[in-house]
C-alpha cells in the first residue's frame, strides 16, 4: 500500500510539473503553473509567414507541435520552458492518435506508443 502511495504522489507531482500548448490570438505559449511564456521561434516564424498550419498535439500531458515550413510538415517536441527541439527521425512522422494517458501513435509506426517529458524528449 505504501508503495502504491508513493507511486500516485510521484505521478500527480509529475504531472503538475508540466505544461500544455496553448494559443491565444494567433500567438503560442507554453503554460504551466509558474504562468505563460511564448514559445519564440514558432511566434517569430509565424509573424515572419515563413511558416504555417500550425496544430498542436497536446492533452495537457504531451507537447508536440507541427507547422509547414514551405510544402513539407515537420514535428517538434516543446520542453516545459517553451523550447522547441528537432526529433528526427520522428520529424517526418504524423501522428495519427493521441491516448488520454498523454501517449500518442506515429501513422508510420503503428502499434507503438510513444510519449514526451517535461524536457522535450520523447520516450518509448
Amino acid at each position: 500500500m505504501k508503495k502504491f502511495f508513493i507511486f500516485v504522489l510521484l505521478n500527480l507531482i509529475s504531472l503538475s510539473l508540466f505544461a500544455a500548448i496553448t494559443s491565444e490570438k494567433g500567438k503560442y505559449y507554453i503554460t504551466s503553473k509558474n504562468g505563460k511564456a511564448p514559445l519564440l521561434k514558432v511566434n517569430e516564424l509565424l509573424s515572419n509567414k515563413k511558416i504555417k498550419n500550425v496544430k498542436i498535439y497536446d492533452n495537457g500531458r504531451i507537447n508536440a507541435i507541427s507547422f509547414k515550413n514551405g510544402k513539407e510538415r515537420k514535428l517538434y517536441s516543446v520542453d516545459s520552458k517553451g523550447f522547441i527541439y528537432s526529433i528526427a527521425p520522428f520529424s517526418k512522422y504524423d501522428i495519427s492518435k493521441v491516448h488520454t494517458n498523454g501517449k500518442f501513435e506515429f501513422k508510420q509506426i503503428p502499434n507503438r506508443k510513444y510519449t514526451v517529458n517535461e524536457k522535450g524528449f520523447f520516450l518509448y
